[in-house]
């Protein structure tokens, strides 16, 4: 008589492989996502694809928007997570973030440069520190100029990567 036991073990990701596999260029609109807010979707302009997630910021008491995926990753796996954006609105004073969540720790990179209507990639390198990681996008404007004239902008998102690096 023969007997077989079986373990349940966690497959390591691979490494070099894009690990947010659920809509990562918003292809099939909210899909996968969770959001802050209103957004919209747009075939132009994009960075890939044919979609991409778009924020319009138009009020003159500050505004917010994030977008978020959970993701399960290696604890002490080094990655990089990245996003491609762009906006409309040179005088805007926004201000993008991509934060990465693992409890209890969390990391971000923000950044305010770049050209009004050019694509922008936004990354950040690090060891995850727990298993379950929320990938989060975020955009903050706050008014400026007269009358928010300045304040109103669109940005677009697209192109949502976790690649394990290490």
């Amino acid at each position: 008589m023969s007997t077989t036991s079986s373990s349940a073990t966690s497959t390591p990701s691979p490494t070099g492989v894009n690990l947010i596999t659920e809509n990562p260029s918003f292809e099939s609109g909210a899909w996968g996502w969770t959001f802050s807010g209103e957004s919209d979707y747009v075939n132009s302009p994009v960075h890939g694809g044919s979609v991409s997630l778009v924020k319009r910021f138009d009020n003159t008491a500050g505004s917010s928007f994030d977008f978020k995926q959970f993701i399960n990753v290696e604890q002490g796996a080094s990655y990089t997570a990245s996003f491609w954006w762009s906006h409309t609105n040179p005088s805007a004073d926004c201000r993008v973030f991509l934060k990465i969540d693992f409890s209890p720790d969390s990391i971000n990179v923000d950044t305010r440069t770049v050209a009004a209507g050019s694509w922008s990639q936004i990354s950040l390198d690090f060891v995850a520190t727990g298993t379950n990681t929320k990938v989060k996008g975020y955009a903050q404007c706050e008014p400026t100029g007269v009358e928010g004239e300045a304040y109103s902008n669109i940005i677009y998102f697209d192109d949502v990567s976790l690649v394990k690096t290490g």
